[in-house]
């Protein structure tokens, strides 16, 4: 694993941390945009729980809780939400931090996590 401060350019490896801890505990606190981890890819059998909320709030249709995986397709979601709540699902769009979902595309494509929150209207 290494840490890279992209402001400044400078590369961590792990032997390197144990004589910079200040610097780490002030990228950690303050600088949190700057660190970037290497990490794995991640792990398609991974499940998340995402939550559909109406835009409307003062809509009859309820938030709903679903888990998937993050590498299903948002098509199955889409679909069992219309099918809870008794909607035609060509009348429904459903949103993700102001963007439009593609049934196709997954979780994953979106870079969404455990929590996040889908934004559903009546089109």
């Amino acid at each position: 694993m290494v840490l890279h401060f992209l402001r400044t350019g400078v590369a961590l490896l792990p032997q390197d941390i144990e004589g910079r801890r200040a610097v780490l505990r002030e990228a950690r606190y303050y600088n949190l945009e700057g660190l970037a981890l290497v990490s794995r890819p991640p792990d398609p059998e991974r499940r998340i729980g995402l939550q559909v909320d109406p835009a409307d709030p003062d809509s009859y249709i309820y938030p709903t809780f679903f888990r998937l995986k993050i590498s299903t397709p948002l098509r199955k979601l889409m679909k069992a939400f219309c099918t809870k709540h008794v909607l035609p699902p060509t009348l429904a769009c459903f949103f993700f931090h102001g963007h439009r979902l593609d049934g196709d595309k997954t979780a994953a494509h979106y870079g969404m996590e455990d929590d996040d929150v889908i934004e559903f209207k009546l089109n």
